[in-house]
């Protein structure tokens, strides 16, 4: 019996697998794949860097040196939607630390888990 495929490559041994490599075409497909998720995680991990030091010198530069044209240029991003209420309140609080806040989630669920562990 032919497969759809116009051939009898295309059949099934007993154990129900096929006689064709296309497992090697998915198996490549996602190494494609993997490799483009690293890529893209090492983007996210190089903008959140980025991200960080930048909120870093803003929450410096306000909070420390009281240098009022950072505090100018914070208040414009914080209105044109480039800051949320998390980064505007790391910029302007001297008391928040710069953190991200996946990071936070991580560390408090982190510290919730040690502590049940005792």
């Amino acid at each position: 019996m032919e497969s759809f495929r116009g051939g009898s490559k295309g059949k099934a041994d007993h154990r129900g697998k096929s006689e064709e490599p296309c497992g090697q075409y998915f198996a490549h497909g996602n190494g494609v794949l993997r490799e483009e998720k690293e890529s893209l995680k090492a983007q996210l991990q190089k903008f959140k860097g980025f991200w960080h030091s930048l909120m870093s010198h803003f929450h410096k530069k306000i909070t420390y040196d009281n240098d009022q044209n950072y505090k100018i240029v914070s208040d414009d991003l914080y209105k044109n939607g480039i800051f949320d209420d998390n980064d505007n309140e790391i910029a302007n609080n001297i008391y928040r630390k710069v953190t991200i806040p996946d990071e936070n989630k991580n560390n408090k669920q982190k510290k919730k888990n040690d502590y049940n562990l005792n």
